[in-house]
């Protein structure tokens, strides 16, 4: 059978699909296309009046946005060489329809067909984490990261905090400290914690708050979205693996580190155990 590809005006359709696709994330969904007040698009792939695939996309690159891309209809049980026509099919229909430059999902394998059309391909790289067994999560971190955490715990506490004025604090010396612009307001990211109820945790001595981190979630899992610490950066894994911990106790199964194509950031994130996992963008 034939798609058609139209957009999609109903905001419960398309959240509805982005909840029961394998690539629906908090990214595609309208709550957060409509809080970055950006210019975007959602296009629907339609079987009839069946929505089998599409995509929700800002028009350019959004800050905190590590991918949107393209979205697939779930097949449990499905062949693999079903499901690969199934990423072929929706992919080629949405290619005139598609921005000149996105990032999938890293469940979404298969970008062959903006290639053949002649597109430009990158990938990129993020470790997610299984939280279903924290013993055992314990013993995949790296020797360097245990260390970290057992030796901070000494002397520093972490719990969450609804707060974000003293995240905005350490925020602004960790890119002062690189030579670099912060790039969201405080503002802006006071709103965005707020609106996402993101989890936000803290780790201090009695005197000194020395690094943060803020994670957010949708039903699939969470993301460390962003993070900071002092110059010294020693309480860094304390403050994730205590955030794991929390989260694990809440119901979460699993968290998406968020990248690691920095050297540095990546040798960091390595230490906590994750399942290392390509994502892949396309450029017209």
């Amino acid at each position: 059978m034939l798609g058609k590809v139209q957009l999609v005006t109903d905001r419960n359709e398309w959240d509805e699909f982005v909840e029961s696709s394998p690539q629906g994330t908090i990214f595609s969904t309208t709550r957060w296309l409509r809080f970055m007040e950006l210019p975007f698009k959602i296009y629907g792939y339609y079987h009839g009046n069946q929505l089998i695939g599409g995509m929700a996309n800002f028009d350019n690159p959004a800050p905190l946005t590590p991918f949107q891309g393209i979205l697939v209809s779930d097949r449990p049980g499905a062949k693999y060489t079903t499901l690969l026509s199934l990423y072929n099919e929706v992919a080629k229909a949405l290619i005139p329809y598609a921005p000149k430059q996105f990032y999938n999902h890293w469940t979404f394998p298969d970008i062959r067909p903006f290639k053949w059309s002649g597109w430009g391909c990158d990938v990129r790289y993020t470790y997610v984490v299984d939280l279903t067994d924290m013993g055992r999560l314990w013993e995949r971190l790296e020797k360097q990261t245990r260390y970290e955490i057992t030796h901070a715990q000494k002397e520093h506490i972490t719990w969450m905090t609804p707060d974000t004025h003293p995240f905005n604090i350490l925020y602004s010396e960790t890119f002062k400290r690189k030579g670099l612009e912060r790039p969201v307001t405080e503002e802006f990211l006071d709103r965005f914690c707020f609106v996402f109820n993101a989890a936000i945790f803290c780790t201090t001595t009695p005197d000194d708050v020395t690094s943060m981190a803020i994670f957010i979630e949708d039903t699939k899992r969470a993301y460390y979205i962003l993070g900071a610490s002092d110059e010294t950066g020693h309480t860094s894994s304390l403050t994730l693996w205590s955030a794991f911990d929390k989260l694990s106790k809440s119901g979460i199964k699993e968290i998406d580190l968020v990248g690691c194509n920095d050297e540095q950031i990546g040798m960091f994130k390595r230490g906590f155990g994750g399942k290392l996992v390509p994502y892949y963008g396309v450029k017209k």
